[in-house]
């Protein structure tokens, strides 16, 4: 036998033993063997550091022993995505479910992962879960994206209420205004309490901006829902200040007036303030 021969058969020999080996890792994770299973994939690993399978493999021992983190981590350096991406999807849909009551950032990795190889998936509590955790640490581009696309498919009130809140506490309030809001909802207490705020809140822009005339059309909008009640007077004072700066002094004064009708008992803060305006304008 010439030396090309025996390098050749020598070479299958060696890939035969390498998958072998593998082979008797999967075998070993089947029959419960983990530890065992766990070495010669390692084992493994150490010369053929890129190969799919055995990543794969590894990333299902993890899983079985508990250790998501671990599993995730090595999910995340197999590159040939596509070729395995119903199990990628399978495990990392596993790891969320095992940690997004116990482990919020190996759930958050785990979401991540599955949208980002299926961005077209759809789950409503996965994604109203999604979009809670991207609130609660801030990364309100990415919520605001999460909870629009609940709001697209649902419709209901709960994920309009999470759309309109996170919008508010973006301080979008704007958008809130523009966004289409069914007839049947204008009427709920929390909607309107959103809304309210948001009309009051773009008033005060205005105003402080001297736009006065489109903060006389966002504060007439408040005033006509009156929520929250809270504010109601500071929004007839506001108003005032607009007309009387607009040379509209009687309609001015008439808006001072209910500012006092908001707050009759008060000899401080803004009835106070308003009692000494309407005193100047007297003289």
């Amino acid at each position: 036998m010439d030396r090309k021969n025996l390098i050749f058969i020598l070479l299958i020999f060696l890939n035969f033993c390498k998958e072998d080996k593998l082979k008797k890792a999967e075998r070993f994770l089947k029959e419960g063997k983990i530890e065992e299973a766990q070495y010669l994939v390692l084992d493994y690993l150490k010369k053929n550091e890129r190969n799919q399978k055995a990543l794969l493999l590894l990333a299902d021992i993890y899983l079985v022993n508990g250790e998501y983190y671990k599993s995730l981590t090595i999910l995340k350096k197999i590159t040939e995505r596509e070729i395995y991406k119903e199990k990628i999807l399978e495990n990392a849909k596993y790891i969320f479910e095992k940690t997004k009551n116990s482990a919020k950032e190996i759930a958050l990795e785990s979401a991540e992962i599955i949208l980002l190889l299926s961005p077209d998936y759809y789950e409503r509590e996965f994604y109203i879960y999604l979009g809670k955790i991207y609130s609660e640490k801030g990364k309100f581009v990415e919520a605001e994206k999460i909870f629009k696309k609940i709001w697209e498919k649902e419709k209901d009130y709960e994920s309009l209420l999470n759309l309109l809140n996170l919008l508010y506490e973006k301080g979008e309030y704007l958008e809130i205004i523009k966004e289409e809001i069914p007839e049947k909802y204008l009427r709920d207490e929390r909607i309107n309490f959103i809304i309210g705020n948001s009309l009051f809140e773009i008033s005060k822009i205005y105003y402080a901006e001297e736009k006065i005339d489109s903060a006389l059309i966002f504060i007439d909008k408040f005033l006509e829902i009156k929520s929250p009640p809270l504010k109601v007077a500071e929004a007839y004072y506001i108003k005032g200040e607009i007309l009387l700066s607009k040379g509209d002094t009687v309609s001015a004064i008439e808006n001072f007036y209910n500012v006092l009708k908001e707050n009759p008992a008060k000899e401080t803060g803004l009835p106070k303030k308003v009692k000494e305006r309407l005193k100047e304008l007297k003289k």
